[in-house]
């Protein structure tokens, strides 16, 4: 047999795997390079590895750049840099060595990063423990017992890198004051840099206090351990107090502080916008666990959680005066009070509460009003998001609308709520107004009014929506959908209400209406503990199954008749001496 010589093979693989690696992007690395050597601060050797890492318990100050950071100069080479406590090192681009007290600053704003030791430095004068800051940033690189609290003066614009250590301030005030801008982080991996020990009795604001026109800007780091509880003119803010300065919380946490008003954030005609972060577990001895909004004070909630927080009234939020809330997404959960687990909105001036999103949920009132308490003159407005599973041990599980109170839903859901009185879903005092537009009333229980109560001369108008599965269950128990006590003006101009029990609609006593409330034809109430069904949507639902049932048994037909007209055809030509299957013939022989 010849043997056939395969030339170039070993040329022809090589150019292969060359062209497979160029294709893929893959790196072809050779050879890598070995650690450097350095000393430690007893003078033993030590190795230095990729990411200044001191193996075999060396310590010391020896320090190369980590990996991916920036180097000076046009071409190759590694910055190192050693500051002492307070100075900075410059490089061409900015970093920083967390916990060795060296920072570098970048080079398109030449920035210091300024070491908060024992000493703070700003911009060359030692001020001990504290005092004024100028604009800078700053870090921890170690835990700070302050001598002097800290002062953002107007003007300056300050960042404080916690670093995982803990500001203590000296329990004689706030621990930081900001009268410019200061903004709050911790860059490092374990997140547990904290503000603690601040006491600010007299002016407010336990950890931190935002005068007129200053910005607090959180993004990281954790307000913990303040109070402001003391007599005083402003014993608000545990941890936050706001005076007509502005506050954006981004992310970080404010968590175990305590006040009279306002446990862990206070807002006296200022601005506040919360889009992520955690409000938690702060005490108010009065108003407002975990926010206390006042005056013409602005609260937009964009995202973050309000959660076990407690007050006597509005253990999460409590509004008070001509003030505003718009929750737009974020959750309010698990928040405890005597009256409005979730949110209070007090009387005084006309205050607002806007609901375009989040959830209100896990609430408790000892009393009235388990998820929002909405009080005489106030508003509330709700356009989506949902309130649900909050608890009242009297009246209103989900909302109580006081007297003269105002309550216009267009939408949303209101489900799972609890009251141990009237008003599972939704309790609407005497002369209180509600107008359902839209949305769902479902699920809810009390002994009386499951769903929805109404007072004596309350007034009720149902333009759309749906009121249902919601339950009476007491042992006397009326009106599992809607209770109506007294003379109440209920308006039915559509939206449904049905399979409640073990009645959809209870009144007492006498009611003006101009509407529909008996009888099921017309798919919106029934009386008689019957199941009232939107007999439109409902026919047109089955109309919809008939037809896809059809059309299958439609498509079912098609392929029988298919399948007998191929057997027809096999036997017809087995008949003449052979079977056509495809485009082959199998003839029989003899």
């Amino acid at each position: 047999m010849k043997r056939v010589k395969r030339k170039g093979t070993a040329f022809i693989l090589t150019f292969a795997m060359v062209a497979a690696a160029m294709l893929s992007g893959t790196s072809m690395v050779f050879a890598t390079e070995a650690g450097e050597a350095g000393t430690g601060a007893d003078g033993s050797a030590c190795t230095l590895t990729e990411g200044c890492t001191l193996e075999n318990g060396h310590d010391g100050d020896c320090s190369v750049a980590e990996t991916g950071s920036s180097t000076s100069g046009e071409g190759s080479g590694t910055a190192e840099s050693t500051s002492t406590e307070g100075e900075a090192a410059s490089g061409n681009a900015s970093s920083e060595t967390a916990k060795t007290g060296t920072g570098t600053s970048g080079d398109s704003s030449s920035q210091k990063v300024k070491s908060l030791t024992a000493t703070i430095s700003a911009d060359g004068t030692a001020l001990t423990g504290g005092g004024n800051l100028t604009s800078g940033s700053y870090y921890l690189s170690g835990n700070l017992a302050l001598n002097t609290d800290i002062t953002i003066p107007s003007g300056e614009d300050v960042t404080i890198d916690l670093n995982a250590y803990t500001l203590f301030g000296t329990g004689n005030g706030s621990v930081i004051t900001v009268s410019g801008t200061l903004t709050l982080t911790d860059s490092s991996t374990e997140q547990t840099g904290k503000v603690t020990n601040g006491n600010a009795a007299g002016e407010g604001g336990g950890g931190v206090h935002v005068n007129a026109g200053g910005t607090f800007i959180m993004n990281g780091g954790t307000i913990s351990g303040n109070t402001a509880t003391a007599a005083g003119n402003y014993p608000f803010g545990g941890g936050v107090y706001v005076d007509g300065g502005t506050f954006t919380m981004n992310g970080g946490t404010i968590s175990n502080n305590t006040a009279t008003s306002g446990g862990g954030v206070m807002i006296n005609g200022g601005t506040f916008t919360m889009s992520g972060g955690t409000i938690s577990s702060n005490t108010a001895n009065k108003y407002g666990g975990g926010v206390h909004v006042a005056g013409a004070g602005t609260f937009t909630m964009n995202g973050g959680t309000i959660s076990g927080n407690t007050a006597s009234e509005g253990g999460g939020v409590y509004m008070f005066g001509s003030s505003t809330f718009t929750m737009e997404s974020g959750t309010i959960s698990y928040n405890t009070a005597d009256y409005g687990g979730g949110l209070y909105v007090e009387d005084g001036s006309i205050g607002t509460f806007n609901m375009s999103g989040g959830t209100v949920s896990g609430n408790t009132a000892n009393k009235y009003g388990g998820g929002v308490y909405i009080s005489k003159m106030q508003t509330f407005n709700m356009s989506d998001g949902t309130i649900s599973d909050n608890t009242a041990s009297e009246y209103g599980g989900g909302v109580y609308v006081e007297t003269y109170g105002t309550f216009n839903m267009s939408d949303g859901t209101i489900s799972g709520n609890t009251a141990s009185g009237y008003g599972g879903g939704l309790y609407v005092s005497s002369f209180g107004t509600f107008t359902m537009e839209s949305g769902t009333i479902s699920t809810n229980t009390a002994s009386n009014g499951g769903g929805l109560y109404v007072g004596t001369g309350g007034t009720f108008t149902m333009k759309g929506g749906t009121i249902s599965g919601n339950t009476a269950s007491g042992t006397h128990s009326t009106g599992g959908g809607v209770y109506a006590e007294g003379n109440v003006h209920f308006y039915e101009q559509g939206g449904t209400i049905y399979d409640n029990h073990p009645s959809d609609i209870v009144r007492s006593s006498s009611i003006a209406t101009s509407g529909t409330l008996t009888g099921s034809a017309s798919g919106t109430s029934s009386s008689n503990g019957t199941t009232a069904v939107a007999t439109t949507a409902d026919s047109g639902s089955t109309e919809a199954v008939t037809t896809a049932s059809e059309n299958d048994s439609s498509a079912q037909t098609g392929d029988d008749t298919n399948l007998v007209l191929w057997i027809a055809l096999l036997l017809a030509a087995a008949a003449v001496g052979g079977t056509a299957i495809g485009s082959r013939r199998l003839v029989h022989r003899n």
